[in-house]
């Protein structure tokens, strides 16, 4: 279901009383904690799964990511753009959806291309991103008023910026060493974000631009907000 692409849900379930929830909830200082969570999730009677469908804004997606990659509309099937047509800007997906429905889409909408999709190194998951540039550390510059991140290896980093594409199940910490590992090298990045986990990686980009339908965190955190949420409002924006 997550290659069609569906967003995929599963159901199950148990019977606890308020008193023993509110006993499990005090053994933790945070209801984040990954052991509450496994607490939780712990005998659980399995329901149902099922995918939902996230359907692509007809093809002005398409022809947007086309004009920002190459600078001009392709006239024939994004699987088969022209050999040999050299991109402008590189397009990256950074998405908390599985990898695989994060493929059929980037595939769909352009961003890679069929005979991309599965190479090595094109789509990883946000924990493969993060071993695969090596160790960091991540301080506050007071000179910019910014994150930045000291790479153990720049060169390291580099190697998997110039083949990436995509890095689905990301965190808010991979959209950070994403965007400034390029801007330490040189590069300038345009963001587009909607979400509170988005904020700060819109703020870092050198343009943030946000959905009119975000939230108020991401919106107040980027340069530009799209209020018609069309991707096409993008290319006349940057």
């Amino acid at each position: 279901m997550a290659s069609r692409p569906h967003k995929v849900l599963s159901y199950a379930y148990k019977q606890m009383t308020k008193q023993d929830l509110n006993i499990l909830m005090e053994h933790y200082e945070s209801l984040e904690d990954p052991k509450f969570r496994d607490d939780i999730i712990e005998d659980l009677t399995y329901l149902t799964t099922f995918g939902l469908e996230d359907e692509i804004r007809d093809n002005t997606v398409v022809e947007s990511i086309q004009l920002i990659k190459y600078g001009q509309i392709i006239e024939q099937n994004v699987e088969q753009v022209k050999k040999g047509q050299k991109n402008q800007v590189n397009v990256r997906m950074v998405t908390g959806d599985h990898i695989e429905t994060a493929k059929a889409i980037a595939l769909r909408v352009g961003i890679v291309s069929q005979e991309e999709k599965d190479l090595d190194g094109i789509a990883l998951t946000g924990a493969l991103f993060r071993e695969r540039i090596g160790k960091y550390q991540k301080y506050w510059d007071k000179e910019y008023q910014e994150w930045r991140i000291k790479f153990s290896s720049s060169k390291r980093f580099n190697s998997v910026k110039s083949k990436l594409r995509i890095i689905a199940r990301a965190t808010a910490e991979d959209k950070l060493l994403l965007i400034q590992g390029i801007k330490q090298e040189g590069g300038l990045v345009a963001m587009s974000g909607y979400s509170t986990s988005d904020a700060t990686a819109l703020k870092m980009a050198n343009v943030g631009l946000s959905m009119g339908s975000g939230c108020t965190i991401a919106k107040d955190n980027a340069d530009l907000v799209i209020l018609d949420n069309d991707f096409k409002s993008i290319n006349y924006s940057i």
